[in-house]
């Protein structure tokens, strides 16, 4: 999002705008135009035909990203497709070297689907027009230019069969069928699927392997070191720590088999706990380094970002001056009961880092400590976020606002989790440096007027 112009940013999933009271005093670098900062790359992508005598790129059309083609060694860049919402974000060359493949969901649902576009024509053919589907490609091979494997959703919406795609004549074939656990799939260079990942109860991972497509699965296990099985041996963990001269030094640390390790982080089921004490020390360190001022801190995040800024708020009211959140869950136990269907496979690597009761879950949500929020809130949503339901901003929004605590919220009819159609993006951007600015002062771009009223009309 945003870096105003006294703020310090350590953003990743989550992190902190952070002001520093001296810096407010010595403003020399220009504000960097907010359409130069987050508007789309000019080009993106390159990638050389099969043939190597065309050169296919992403750029702008009509500020959408969409697919260009330059034949090398001209000029005559011209845009094959037409997305008029979301932009293309990636594509690939199809082996016969006059068209194009890439995968566009609807609005943000993250429900995939392949298209084919014609470089000549610029017709773009859907090729799994099912509703509610999502399509992933498992294989494409050089040597069979005229067929692709995808994974669909479409006999159980929480399993992926793998379907083979005559990109000739567009017709689709069952080719494999998930037998009930299978997350993942492999195809060798024959197009045949040889390999799959089963996930296993306690969250482990299972290699299933075959010799060719008619032959049965079995397991592929296998140890190094056999003799050393039956020793326990200590886990081998990963540190950091700060030098006398300030340094940050980076290493591993083992410590004897069959001792408690102490004082080593985790973030197995600390999601409200050692993740977030996490966050806190880093801003006790930003304040003690003199960077921030401890008045002038907003905690900014998405996705598990966007948790992390409800729980900075939630779990510790004084910390933070004003808190982002962007697609943030605010009950981990509705989070769970609403991931998208195809996700089930993973749930009980869910309950191992999140928890696994319904009062572990609780002890961890924002929302049934909202009565202690102290900092005001701009959240941003996608009404068709497939991952983090709508209901989860709704409902903290809906606590905040019963007890007259300051929140803007924005939801986004078109987009999903996250904010990928480009005006949508400016828009929230704007919004985010004018919230910022208010709270943390300091210098901001003005929405345009188109920003402001879409901003307007999707204001809840």
């Amino acid at each position: 999002m945003r870096l105003l112009k006294r703020a310090v940013a350590v953003l990743a999933l989550a992190g902190f705008l952070i002001v520093s009271a001296a810096a407010q005093e010595k403003l020399t670098t220009p504000l960097i135009p907010r359409e130069v900062l987050f508007g789309n790359p000019e080009r993106a992508d390159p990638q050389i035909s099969p043939d190597g005598t065309q050169l296919g790129y992403l750029a702008p059309v009509d500020g959408v990203l969409n697919v260009w083609i330059r034949t090398l060694g001209k000029t005559d860049d011209r845009a094959v497709t037409a997305d008029k919402h979301r932009g293309i974000r990636n594509f690939l060359w199809q082996y016969d070297n006059r068209h194009i493949l890439y995968t566009q969901d609807l609005g943000g649902d993250e429900n995939w689907r392949l298209y084919q576009t014609d470089i000549a024509s610029k017709q773009t053919k859907d090729l799994t027009p099912f509703d509610k589907v999502r399509v992933d490609i498992v294989a494409y091979e050089w040597k069979f230019p005229g067929t692709i494997l995808v994974q669909m959703n479409q006999r159980d919406p929480k399993l992926f069969d793998v379907h083979r795609i005559d990109l000739s004549s567009g017709k689709v074939e069952l080719d494999t069928e998930n037998p009930g656990d299978i997350q993942s799939w492999q195809a060798d260079n024959a197009l045949q699927i040889r390999g799959a990942q089963a996930q296993t109860p306690d969250g482990g991972t299972i290699v299933r392997v075959r010799d060719d497509s008619k032959s049965p699965w079995r397991e592929l296990l296998f140890s190094n070191r056999p003799k050393l099985e039956k020793y326990k041996l200590s886990a081998m963990k990963p540190i950091e720590f700060t030098a006398r001269d300030g340094m940050k030094l980076y290493g591993y640390l083992t410590t004897p088999a069959g001792v408690e390790p102490k004082s080593l982080p985790t973030g197995d089921r600390q999601w409200a706990g050692t993740m977030h004490t996490d966050l806190l020390d880093g801003e006790d360190w930003a304040a003690k380094q003199g960077i921030a001022d401890r008045a002038k801190v907003c905690i900014m995040g998405g996705s598990y970002g966007g948790y992390a800024t409800l729980a900075g708020v939630t779990f510790s009211p004084n910390a933070f001056a004003c808190g982002v959140d962007i697609v943030g869950p605010s009950n981990l136990n509705t989070l769970l009961r609403t991931i998208p269907p195809y996700w089930s496979t993973d749930l009980a690597t869910f309950h191992k880092r999140m928890g696994d009761s319904e009062e572990i879950l609780k002890q961890q949500s924002p929302l049934f400590k909202a009565d202690q929020i102290k900092a005001p809130l701009l959240i941003g949503q996608g009404a068709n976020d497939p991952r983090v339901n709508k209901a989860e901003s709704d409902q903290i929004v809906a606590a905040m606002r019963k007890n007259s605590k300051p929140v803007q919220y924005y939801v986004f009819p078109d987009e999903g989790h996250g904010f990928a159609r480009p005006a949508n993006n400016m828009a929230f951007n704007a919004a985010t440096e004018e919230f910022l600015a208010k709270y943390l002062g300091g210098r901001f771009e003005p929405p345009t007027a188109d920003e402001s009223t879409l901003l307007t009309s999707i204001k809840q």
